[in-house]
């Protein structure tokens, strides 16, 4: 029987092992499949426009608000992919995926101190669980690597809090690194003002001494004053005092949605039954926390267990951060509460009460651990479809993005095509305009270096034994609000180069440069009529109102056409 059982094991060990490397391999595949170095919503102006502002002196945008938070951490990154690495935005993902990294080791760090001979099949879920695609939104976009540091940082410091117990000495390294990570806590997010206050509780609890307890409280009210020093509460969102008064109920269900959420993208058939599954999840976390918390009280001092209030006071922190979520997002309805990003916190509260369970399950003689793989492995075949979105292509709108950054180059006022990266084009151009001069980021690599300084220039006479195009200009039409630059729509394919270069640069008669467009967009119709290859030969672009011509030659590195 003991054989029958060591072989079933070992399946198990590999099953569990082959389902994590799908996970974390789609995972990474998924950042190649939707990665884009244009900058993308908030990073126009809190990482270009941040980068922008310290390259004319103004200090202060180190500190200054994103929103409601003080994101100093994701600067110093945004700093160095700008500085260094061009501002691909490819370093940026890069971190996001080592911050999630070290998440991970941290809590298998935990799991292993719970319990040495820990069944190999369970630190493999975890890695399943914490790479889930459902926050791909965190994972995939080159300006969240806030919310891996606010939950990484209180992480840090509950965990090495723990370990400080053992030494009375003010200068023990586990307190000061605990201390230092749940002061950095604030230059993450806004929630990260909670976990020093959190820290102090937690010292008073366990009576760590009158000392430690003296210079955590001080910190805190430190950390708190600096984050509300001249703070001032974003206009476009609500306000949790006002909340609470005017609707308490929604709060209470917003938050419960917020950390159950990912049971709710695992077994809701759609929003409304995804908001059902995630309450009804949101309300065992919150009782399964209580129920640990009581039972650790119950136990008499000497014999507590340090680890497992810290990660109870990990909950706690997520907890708290998903409440406070609610009273400034509420006003965006409950749906946003099942948004990508609030997945990453509530995946990680997750995991420490799985931990907090598998304790429990040890502590009881009558449990038997060979058995308690089967309900994870059909929890891991329900999330598999999720993860296997990350394969999906997202082309159409990596391509969207790359002609609104042509439109913001060339400053064109194109204010459907910009609201592919940000809402406000007039605020976008503003941005922009520095980096554009200082060629920062995409504005200093081709294909959108100097193309606003090269319209009108002069080029090589154009030959007149130029062939004309396989191609059609479709579609030339008024911008609204624009006086100087038409939108045009159509496609170009040069037979036997399908991997040409994207950018087209549109010559008149004259020789003189008129506009740009960028070839990539899906022409189905193009690829029926003329050749299966010439899918992506759509292209859209834009072109001078007072240079309009009846004819256009278009260049693409050393090939040229006409257009009647």
């Amino acid at each position: 029987m003991s054989i029958i059982f060591a072989l079933r094991a070992r399946a198990v060990v590999v099953v569990f092992f082959l389902f994590a490397l799908i996970f974390v391999t789609l995972a990474i595949y998924g950042a190649f499949r939707n990665y884009s170095p244009i900058p993308f919503w908030d990073m126009w102006d809190g990482y270009l426009g941040f980068y922008d502002k310290i390259s004319s002196g103004d200090w202060f945008a180190w500190w200054s608000q994103h929103n409601e938070h003080r994101i100093v951490l994701s600067r110093i990154l945004f700093w160095l992919d700008i500085r260094f690495f061009h501002g691909l935005g490819w370093f940026l993902i890069l971190a996001n995926y080592i911050l999630l990294t070290c998440i991970i080791i941290i809590f298998i760090k935990i799991l292993l101190e719970f319990r040495s001979n820990i069944p190999v099949w369970v630190p493999l879920f975890l890695i399943v669980w914490q790479v889930f695609w459902i926050q791909k939104n965190n994972l995939t976009w080159g300006f969240q690597s806030q919310f891996f540091l606010a939950d990484l940082l209180p992480l840090i410091t509950f965990y090495y809090i723990q370990k400080a117990t053992k030494s009375s000495s003010l200068l023990d390294k586990n307190f000061i690194f605990s201390l230092c990570a749940g002061f950095l806590a604030i230059g993450s997010m806004a929630n990260g003002i909670l976990v020093l206050p959190l820290l102090t509780v937690y010292l008073l609890i366990v009576r760590m001494g009158y000392k430690r307890i003296l210079i955590t409280s001080t910190l805190a009210l430190i950390s708190i004053f600096l984050y509300f020093n001249d703070y001032h509460s974003p206009d476009q969102h609500g306000s949790i005092i006002h909340v609470i008064k005017s609707d308490p109920i929604q709060l209470l269900e917003y938050t419960l949605i917020y950390i159950g959420g990912p049971f709710g993208w695992i077994f809701g058939n759609g929003r409304e039954t995804s908001k059902v599954v995630a309450i009804c999840m949101g309300i065992f976390l919150l009782s399964s926390s209580l129920f640990f918390l009581y039972q650790y009280f119950k136990v008499p001092i000497k014999n507590r267990d340090l680890l497992k209030l810290s990660l109870l006071f990990y909950v706690v922190f997520i907890v708290g951060s998903a409440f406070g979520t609610a009273g400034g997002r509420l006003i965006f309805g409950l749906n946003t509460a099942l948004s990508s990003r609030y997945m990453t916190p509530s995946l990680l509260a997750w995991v420490a009460l799985f931990i907090l369970y598998l304790r429990r399950g040890t502590d009881r003689s009558w449990v038997d651990l060979r058995f308690v793989w089967i309900p994870f492995f059909c929890l891991m075949i329900l999330m598999l479809p999720q993860q296997i979105n990350a394969i999906e292509s997202n082309e159409d709108a990596l391509y969207e993005r790359e002609v609104a950054a042509l439109a913001l180059t060339l400053g064109v006022k194109d204010k459907a095509q910009v609201a592919n990266i940000f809402p406000s084009v007039n605020w976008a151009l503003d941005i922009s305009k520095g980096p554009r001069e200082r060629k920062i980021s995409i504005f200093g690599i081709p294909p959108l270096v100097n193309d606003k300084e090269k319209l009108g220039q002069q080029v090589d006479a154009i030959n007149i034994h130029v062939q004309p195009c396989l191609g059609h200009l479709d579609v030339l039409t008024n911008i609204p609000d624009e006086s100087k630059f038409y939108s045009i729509y159509g496609w170009l394919y040069y037979p036997g180069r399908e991997n040409f270069s994207r950018k087209i640069t549109i010559v008149n008669q004259l020789g003189q440069i008129i506009g740009y467009a960028l070839l990539g967009y899906k022409r189905p119709d193009v690829a029926k009529a003329v050749n299966f290859k010439a899918i992506n030969s759509g292209f859209k672009g834009y072109l001078l109102y007072e240079k309009k011509t009846s004819m256009l030659y278009l260049v693409n590195h050393s090939k040229i056409c006409y257009l009647n």
